[in-house]
């Protein structure tokens, strides 16, 4: 128990110092590996279960990923990964991501009560800290949860923010005075770490969740019924005849709503640009349903004994159709995607719609699988959750920034231009935001032509000088970071971009 006090504490101070007042870069890389060979030479990580290696390369992986490409998406892939990360630590014997995460969720919580125990039965040159422990964990929740909305706030509304600022401000100027340059939210940043630290090191089993997923199968068991209706409303027979007048008419839909999009979006489409946001963006949300929802058809069907129905040849095969499908359908939402990208530029919901649309078809052949080799809904869920880590993984090693201002900026005048958009791209794009000014106001004249519409876009003066200062910021506030805080990125960024500014 001592043991486990000194290692929360160790944690937190080590956390503290990368992360206090830093953005998040190479202190990630640095925390997430130490603590894994930490774990692991102390014997706290047993490498024994498939998902508990999965997880620690995961975590490893993912935290380069900030490093080398720091943005968004990897950082919260990184944090999805890590909490999956500490509930397989506990019980490495966990068979699904859905299961790590739930451990993880429960011991989010009593993992904290867990260390007020232990400090409360500890003792400091013969005094017992049960008292203060006890104090101390009546006001550690609610301050928590002060700080959750503090965050909250100051992010929704920027006056409040301002006056957030300043009260922090003249309370850390208050403390500096009484203990000198000491920074006082040195206080504030331990409390959060050793919120985190907890989190590592103390362990409250959560039995339901670790039992269902022991005891839950890969492959189907034909369930007996233990008791008989003469009557039989529900049998297999009506449950497959129901499912094939379904299956068949869905297929007859689908069909004809598929050679639709194959001649009307693949092979003759032609723009008319008050319509095509509607065609990608409603069109294409209600099709990702439609999706959804044949799936669900599907699983509904083959939940039971339908699965080990002598007869069932023919809805299996109605299924897979109703499955290839729906393949089909998600190819036309993605060429949708294609035709508005190739006039309207890339963005990032325009990203996210290709990489939800490659989960989705990985589903459906999960689904089929499901299907024809009488696998589970846990199998299911377990199959599709680590392709979905996966799938995400990949994705955040991508810059996504910079292949959104490289394609924009090259295929200006081809594609729409929006500057707005354009100007709120992370700093480590900036030196591919810059525009020459003839070539910006060509096209911004031409697209007035091309793209008619009532909005008020920002022109190439007010782009020009955002820009400009965004970049005096930038390079003015990188020769101010911590070491910790170095990230591949903004580091070329901040070379290229000082390079620029040397040759003027």
């Amino acid at each position: 128990m001592k043991h486990s006090l000194t290692t929360v504490f160790s944690i937190a101070i080590v956390l503290t110092l990368l992360f206090h007042r830093s953005y998040w870069g190479l202190n990630l890389s640095i925390f997430q590996l130490t603590l894994v060979l930490f774990l692991y030479f102390s014997g706290s990580l047993k490498l024994s279960g498939s998902l508990i290696k999965i997880h620690t390369v995961s975590t490893l992986l993912s935290a380069i990923a900030v490093t080398l490409v720091n943005t968004s998406l990897a950082i919260c892939v990184n944090l999805l990964v890590f909490f999956a990360f500490l509930g397989a630590l506990h019980f490495p014997a966990l068979r699904s991501l859905l299961s790590a995460l739930g451990v993880w969720l429960s011991n989010f919580v009593l993992s904290h009560a867990a260390f007020f125990s232990a400090l409360g039965s500890s003792h400091y040159h013969g005094f017992k800290l049960k008292t203060l422990a006890k104090r101390f964990s009546i006001f550690f929740l609610p301050l928590l949860v002060i700080g959750l909305f503090i965050i909250i706030y100051r992010t929704a509304n920027p006056v409040f923010n301002d006056y957030a600022q300043k009260l922090a401000t003249y309370i850390n100027d208050g403390l500096v005075k009484v203990f000198g340059n000491w920074d006082a939210f040195y206080i504030f940043s331990f409390i959060l770490s050793l919120f985190v630290a907890n989190q590592i090191v103390f362990t409250n089993p959560n039995t339901w969740l670790t039992l269902l997923d022991a005891n839950a199968k890969d492959v189907m068991l034909r369930a007996r019924p233990k008791w008989k209706s003469p009557f039989k409303p529900n049998g297999l027979r009506n449950q497959s005849k129901a499912g094939i007048f379904l299956l068949a008419t869905l297929n007859l839909l689908l069909l004809m709503v598929n050679v639709i999009d194959i001649n009307w979006v693949w092979l003759n489409f032609t723009w008319n640009g008050a319509f095509l946001k509607q065609f990608v963006h409603e069109g294409t949300y209600l099709l990702i349903i439609s999706i959804l929802i044949s799936i669900a058809v599907v699983l509904f069907f083959f939940k039971g004994n339908l699965n080990f129905f002598s007869k069932n040849t023919l809805i299996k095969y109605l299924s897979y159709i109703w499955l290839a499908q729906n393949a089909i359908l998600a190819s036309s939402v993605a060429m949708r995607n294609i035709w508005y990208i190739h006039y309207y530029s890339l963005a990032y919901k325009r990203i996210g719609v290709f990489i939800f649309l490659l989960i989705t078809i990985f589903g459906l052949f999960a689904v089929l699988l499901k299907v024809k080799e009488q696998k589970t809904a846990f199998w299911l869920f377990k199959v599709n959750s680590l392709a979905i880590l996966l799938i995400l993984l990949l994705s955040s090693f991508v810059n996504w920034d910079l292949v959104i201002a490289r394609y924009n900026i090259k295929h200006a005048g081809k594609s729409f231009l929006h500057l707005d958009f354009m100007a709120q791209l992370s700093d480590k794009a900036l030196p591919y935001l810059a525009v020459d000014s003839t070539r910006l106001n060509k096209v911004l004249s031409e697209q007035q032509n091309m793209f008619k519409g009532s909005v008020k876009y920002m022109d190439a003066a007010e782009y020009h000088e955002r820009i400009n200062l965004r970049t005096q910021r930038f390079l003015n506030e990188y020769t101010q970071r911590k070491w910790q805080e170095w990230n591949l990125p903004d580091y070329l960024a901040y070379k290229k971009l000082q390079a620029e500014k040397d040759k003027r």
